[in-house]
């Protein structure tokens, strides 16, 4: 057939009902498909079918019946989280609402879905709503000393290699400074927006909640612009809409945004999983250096 020939419908376009019906059927189908997952977890399915274990069965499902094997994992780390917010439900919260979640320890599952259920707009809880929940979650740290996040020793070292020597670490913890190596550096306890930052060379991870964010980078502005601080890399959330990183990206000379989202690390080993990529912000001479090296990580973008 040409492709300049328009195959002609014979079907009547749907109306409105219709296609509401149809949507319908398709939630449906992929809410029973959830149930027969969890029942046949449940009773060992894998057994009575001949395979070693469930990975292997969820394997040969997805292959048999051309379902995603990610798709199908996903509804089943949805069902064991459900069970764990309310035991013996399974179903009764949409998948999408948990995913955000499961990556979670269970204890921390249960304090994010509470508070998610507490703070939901109008007591309406969206997937945009626990996102937003589990993100404060995951970076509220540095500043409340609930949990410390670290940033990956690759990206330690290449700030180091930026930069020659860390002299200040304004945001940071004990634990942290095993990796990082400032020759100074401020702690929750310390307050670190009550000091002079008069060091040479800066590398800043702020807390990732608000209103200390915006604070952490309005104050290391102002150190670069009082010429307290000569250079600097600051790692943040790309969050272009806001306010602060406009602030940054206005005398920042280069940034790096990266390529996929870095894996912040807990003391315990166990890894963030963010829901949004990250950006490097440098500030100083050394802008060539800068983009030679973090151009490993992702792509620069030049301030012109």
């Amino acid at each position: 057939m040409s492709e300049d020939i328009v195959p002609i419908r014979t079907a009547p376009v749907m109306t409105s009902a219709e296609a509401l019906d149809w949507k319908a059927r398709i939630s449906s189908i992929a809410h029973s498909l959830r149930l027969l997952l969890f029942e046949g977890y449940e009773r060992r399915v894998w057994e009575a079918l001949g395979y070693q274990h469930w990975t292997a069965c969820l394997q040969a499902i997805a292959e048999e019946h051309r379902f995603s094997e990610r798709h199908l994992w996903r509804l089943h780390a949805a069902n064991e989280t459900e069970q764990r917010l309310t035991p013996g439900s399974v179903g009764q919260i949409p998948e999408k609402y948990l995913r955000p979640i499961t990556t979670l320890q269970p204890d921390e599952q249960r304090e994010v879905w509470s508070l998610a259920v507490d703070t939901a707009p109008d007591g309406h809880v969206t997937a945009a709503h626990v996102q937003t929940v589990v993100d404060q979650h995951y970076f509220r740290v540095q500043c409340t000393g609930e949990q410390e996040w670290y940033t990956p020793q690759p990206y330690i070292d290449a700030a180091r290699q930026v930069l020659g020597t860390i002299d200040l670490d304004p945001a940071t913890s004990l634990q942290a400074q095993a990796r990082i190596q400032a020759t100074r550096f401020y702690t929750a306890d310390d307050d670190g927006l009550s000091h002079a930052w008069a060091g040479h060379t800066v590398f800043l991870n702020p807390p990732y909640t608000q209103p200390l964010m915006e604070q952490f980078v309005d104050k290391l502005l102002a150190e670069l612009q009082a010429g307290h601080t000569a250079e600097a890399i600051l790692l943040t959330h790309n969050y272009t809409d806001t306010v602060w990183f406009h602030k940054a990206e206005a005398i920042a000379q280069h940034i790096c945004f990266t390529k996929g989202r870095i894996r912040f690390v807990r003391a315990d080993g166990f890894q963030a999983s963010p829901t949004q990529g990250q950006a490097f912000f440098y500030f100083g001479p050394h802008h060539e250096r800068f983009a030679a090296v973090f151009s490993a990580f992702g792509f620069i973008v030049q301030r012109i």
